[in-house]
């Protein structure tokens, strides 16, 4: 499958090699709301963006522990994370992305491992130019209620199943089962692959 462009939505400090490795030719979008923040592994490619992705255009508070940060409120299930710092951050819709930032006609895939934003970021994508230009999405899903008034996996599939994306795999089965990495494509790509 051949991908132009892939947004990169989450970096954090490790960003995500076996994608940059999977698509070397691809120019990738680093979306990570945290400023000045030193990430391991980066694509051949690439530009970084220092803002959040959500369903709406807003300021919003980010909590950043040591190894991770999330816009929501974590339960117990999750873990402890203790926060460290807080940062106002914008955040934006895929839609407003899109339109400020992307070339239209190319085809794009996705990655978004957001620590309980996955959903949100999801209904912030409503232009269906974009939609039909993205060809796959990697998920990390939570399986398990990780954050306060969280999302469940059935609405991340739901919302794909709206918009005529299939569920393909599983990347990771971690050691904790609360959250997995799923791979959606194009109901017509399943075809291609």
């Amino acid at each position: 499958m051949e991908i132009d462009e892939i947004l990169d939505v989450g970096v954090f400090t490790n960003g995500t090699p076996n994608l940059y490795k999977s698509f070397p030719k691809a120019f990738f979008h680093l979306i990570e709301p945290i400023p000045d923040l030193e990430v391991v592994s980066l694509p051949i490619s690439y530009h970084a963006y220092n803002l959040g992705l959500g369903d709406r255009n807003q300021q919003m508070l980010l909590n950043v522990a040591d190894l991770s940060s999330s816009f929501e409120e974590r339960t117990k299930t999750d873990g402890i994370h203790p926060i460290t710092k807080q940062i106002t951050t914008e955040v934006v819709t895929l839609d407003t992305f899109y339109e400020r930032f992307l070339s239209k006609g190319k085809k794009y895939g996705i990655k978004i491992d957001t620590e309980g934003m996955e959903l949100k970021i999801l209904q912030g994508l409503t232009n269906p130019d974009f939609i039909k230009e993205i060809e796959f999405f990697i998920l990390e899903v939570s399986t398990r209620e990780r954050f306060k008034n969280g999302y469940r996996a059935s609405d991340i599939f739901n919302w794909m199943g709206q918009n005529s994306y299939e569920f393909l795999t599983i990347l990771n089965i971690p050691d904790q089962r609360n959250f997995f990495d799923f791979i959606f494509v194009k109901k017509q790509s399943l075809c291609l692959l």
